[in-house]
């Protein structure tokens, strides 16, 4: 038998926190099509407040599509944050065999809809959103990416044949 609780635990091993400037963390539930996930926002101390629109960068965790979490990549996110000076998004996906898919991936996309709806309340560009991930996280980027590809390639397929 496979102890998938067994596995997710040894999946949380946070790595060192190496960042040198302080960084905001805030926690928010947010509501998707029909039900609500929590996101984890990281932030620079000294652009909180800033009047520019700010870069995102949206990481997606890994966990071989069964584990992980924000937190243990919290420190990779604060890190990020840092050195790029961007607003850093991390969402809690659902992870498999619970929710299967698409549900993570529904998720993901649900929280760039959630972040493009938000932009002005957290004065971030989405126009100048990094998206990333690894591991399962990467396959989800990879996922939204063709998903965008294929949107574009069927608007574009519409108009020059309508």
């Amino acid at each position: 038998d496979i102890d998938l609780g067994q596995i997710r635990i040894d999946m949380k091993r946070e790595g060192e926190d190496i960042t040198t400037e302080e960084i905001i963390e805030t926690t928010k539930i947010i509501a998707l099509k029909d039900h609500m996930i929590e996101i984890t926002i990281y932030e620079r101390k000294d652009q909180k407040d800033s009047k520019e629109k700010r870069k995102l960068a949206l990481f997606i965790h890994g966990g071989g599509f069964i584990g992980g979490d924000v937190r243990t990549k919290g420190n990779q996110c604060r890190y990020l944050a840092q050195q790029s000076g961007a607003v850093v998004v991390s969402p809690e996906y659902r992870l498999a065999p619970e929710t299967p898919y698409p549900g993570a991936e529904e998720d993901v996309l649900g929280t760039i809809d959630w972040l493009e709806d938000n932009a002005d309340r957290f004065n971030i560009d989405t126009d100048k959103m990094a998206i990333m991930g690894e591991s399962a996280g990467g396959h989800y980027y990879l996922q939204i990416i063709y998903y965008s590809v294929c949107v574009f390639f069927l608007l574009c397929l519409q108009f020059f044949l309508s």
